[in-house]
């Protein structure tokens, strides 16, 4: 392989005694490359002594995307129709390249970032089967609905035939969507307007596919949506409620209550307290102004759902990364927004107790699942 390498770019091959960070870089990234086709693993091991910048960048791009080398166990991915199949692959440009993967890669992102997910679909088709085509589709897939929200359908199609991939395909495309929302609350209709667009989308979607999917996908995102719209809020205020969906107003109601408390500390009020604290804050529906500052991560939070849920309740996204139970009345579903922020924060647990004697009975049943051993 060397040996054909080195005649390709009309230079002798390098002895194999000769060290990886004085090898050309040509001879670099092929070897990268092949580490890459053994495991990604084996390609992180060589990335320190790589000095190429092509081989460098690459190794970066590899550390961005955990999902190739850091597999936790997980459900089996959906499976579903696409259009994209079964594709007939394209031969043009990379196919005589020494390193393939990467140019076939780069090709299929550079035809979605140019709106055209059939040639990235059938650029990836190029790759031999396994982890590097199903990245490459899963990189395809990424670079389409960032550059191009309402193509959220095709986006999906391409996610399905990412293999492994598609279950982490699917949240970061539906990720993009709500990275839409408005950097703070709001009661403009335009600046809701894209959340509103992606909810079709969606629902359309996953129509033909899977309409209890769909559902999820949908409560996911406005999960997300509504947690990235009060994550810098100087104010907590209920103007987003004007506008978004009537039936999306308990994820505002969790985004509230958790920005809330990071104002205040929740052992420094009650449970009802804190409610109608929440209440006060739905009734107000001024308008406030972005910080000016890019949106930050939203603050981490410890996974604390447990499955099940009481009667006359639904079990909705708790700002797009765990779930909580939800009920229809709003003065219920305000106790049990605060909490749920109240268990996962460090200083909650009082308000989880509390919540153990509270007189509604769905109340009660959540702060038993919330407690923490000891608390």
């Amino acid at each position: 392989m060397l040996l054909l390498f080195g005649f390709f770019v009309g230079c002798a091959p390098t002895s194999e005694d000769t060290p990886l960070h004085e090898r050309p870089p040509p001879e670099q990234l092929l070897l990268l490359e092949q580490a890459l086709a053994d495991s990604p693993e084996a390609a992180l091991a060589l990335c320190p002594r790589l000095t190429a910048l092509d081989a460098q960048e690459r190794c970066r791009t590899l550390q961005t995307r955990p999902h190739l080398w850091q597999r936790p166990p997980q459900k089996r991915p959906a499976t579903f129709a696409s259009p994209y199949r079964d594709v007939a692959p394209l031969v043009e440009p990379c196919d005589r390249l020494p390193t393939p993967r990467d140019c076939w890669s780069r090709h299929a992102r550079g035809r979605a970032m140019a709106n055209d997910p059939d040639a990235a679909a059938q650029a990836c088709a190029a790759l031999d089967a396994g982890a590097w085509k199903e990245e490459c589709t899963f990189q395809a897939a990424e670079a389409l609905i960032a550059a191009y929200p309402a193509r959220y359908a095709a986006t999906v199609h391409l996610c399905a035939v990412s293999g492994r991939f598609v279950e982490d395909c699917l949240d970061h495309a539906r990720d993009l969507l709500s990275a839409q929302a408005p950097m703070s609350p709001t009661t403009s209709a335009t600046d809701w307007a894209p959340l509103l667009d992606a909810d079709r989308q969606i629902s359309q979607t996953w129509a033909a596919i899977d309409r209890d999917r769909g559902a999820q996908e949908a409560d996911r995102m406005w999960g997300s949506a509504l947690a990235n719209t009060y994550a810098e809020a100087a104010r907590v205020t209920g103007a987003p409620l004007d506008v978004i969906p009537t039936h999306r107003a308990p994820h505002a109601r969790g985004a509230m209550a958790w920005r809330m408390m990071q104002h205040s500390s929740p052992s420094s009020k009650t449970l009802s307290e804190w409610a109608a604290d929440l209440a006060t804050a739905e009734a107000d529906r001024s308008d406030t102004a972005p910080t000016g500052q890019p949106r930050r991560a939203l603050p981490k939070a410890p996974l604390v759902w447990t499955d099940g849920a009481p009667e006359d309740a639904a079990v909705i996204s708790w700002l797009g990364r765990d779930r909580r139970v939800s009920v229809a009345e709003p003065e219920v579903d305000r106790v049990l927004a605060v909490l749920n922020a109240a268990a996962r924060h460090p200083d909650g647990q009082a308000l989880v107790a509390e919540a153990r004697t509270h007189p509604d009975p769905r109340v009660r049943w959540t702060a038993a699942r919330l407690s923490r051993p000891g608390g």
